[in-house]
C-alpha cells in the first residue's frame, strides 16, 4: 500500500464508509464520525505497539 499522509487516509475512508452506508439506506452522519474517530483515535497506539 502507498504510504499516504494521515488526513487523506482518513478523508478516504470517511467517504468509502459514506459510500458503503448510503447504497445501505441507512446514513447516519454522526455514527459515521464516531465509528471514524474511534478507528482513528486507536491507530497511534496500534503503530506504536507493532514497532
Amino acid at each position: 500500500m502507498l504510504p499516504l499522509p494521515f488526513g487523506l487516509t482518513a478523508l478516504i475512508a470517511f467517504y468509502y464508509y459514506r459510500r458503503r452506508e448510503l447504497i445501505r439506506g441507512t446514513i447516519n452522519a454522526e455514527q459515521c464520525l464516531l465509528t471514524l474517530a474511534k478507528q482513528v483515535s486507536s491507530l497511534p497506539s496500534l503503530l506504536l505497539f507493532h514497532r
